[in-house]
């Protein structure tokens, strides 16, 4: 990155001036969600959080990055932007869970360098030919034609706790399936055969998952009403409601069976 002086039609100016590596392929959104593809995007997902396990640097810690699970609780702030009772009451059951079950948590979860913005937009994927991707066999289809093979976007990277790269990834992963939660069942089991999760992380997933949903259609729909002609900022507002609704009204206990029944498929 450097500052340079650029003529243009209004004058000359100093402008920030960034140079990126071109990196070929697909964005993940583009594919179906097949078990497989979301078995290697957990897997990927973890080898990145597994590399980045031990390393710290103190221009990580954003204690005040909106985006941060960490700040989950400002969302309450924000929900006054939607009108529907429902959709308030879900927001605020929601941000309780959080701070009563993860908060609470704090002093005995991991803590790393992570992504956190590994979603549909930021992973790359590219054509391949094998039916059989990253050990991701047991569940691949015969046609399994995508193999994860880059990462964009390192705007969101913070020092926080380990299992929320795994809620976030999830969480991204289930808004744009067909079938949310097996879906993300099958992301999870990628991510633990590389970094498994405490059995206090896994529990503790759900809440996480529930409340970046909460941060994204709050967000969302409170920038908007600052700028109503940007409606790119709408983008999770469907899905983010129809997966949020699904996965509220679901015991945890029922998802996390149904996910590591998911997992044992694996090593069956």
């Amino acid at each position: 990155m450097t500052l340079e002086n650029i003529k243009g039609v209004k004058g000359t100016h100093n402008h920030m001036v960034r140079l990126l590596t071109y990196i070929p392929g697909e964005v993940y959104k583009t594919a179906e969600m097949t078990p497989d593809l979301c078995y290697q995007a957990g897997r990927h997902i973890a080898s990145i959080d597994s590399t980045l396990k031990d390393f710290y640097h103190k221009g990580f810690e954003r204690p005040d990055f909106l985006w941060s699970l960490e700040m989950v609780p400002e969302v309450e702030k924000y929900v006054h932007v939607f009108e529907e009772k429902e959709k308030k009451d879900i927001l605020h059951s929601v941000l309780k869970a959080f701070k009563d079950k993860v908060i609470a948590s704090y002093p005995e979860l991991r803590k790393s360098t992570i992504h956190g913005d590994y979603n549909e937009g930021n992973i790359l994927i590219k054509e391949v030919n094998s039916n059989l991707i990253n050990g991701a066999d047991k569940n691949a289809t015969n046609s399994a034609k995508y193999e994860i093979c880059g990462i964009l976007d390192v705007g969101d990277v913070t020092y926080s706790y380990c299992m929320f790269d795994a809620a976030i990834a999830l969480m991204y992963t289930m808004l744009i399936s067909r079938t949310p939660i097996e879906s993300g069942g099958h992301m999870l089991a990628g991510y633990q055969s590389v970094f498994p999760l405490t059995d206090l992380e896994k529990e503790l997933l759900y809440y996480c998952i529930t409340a970046r949903i909460a941060q994204s259609v709050t967000y969302g729909m409170y920038t908007y009403t600052l700028h109503p002609h940007n409606t790119y900022l709408l983008n999770t507002q469907e899905d983010g409601w129809r997966v949020l609704k699904n996965l509220w009204g679901m015991p945890n206990k029922d998802i996390l069976k149904q996910w590591e029944e998911i997992s044992k498929s694996y090593s069956s």
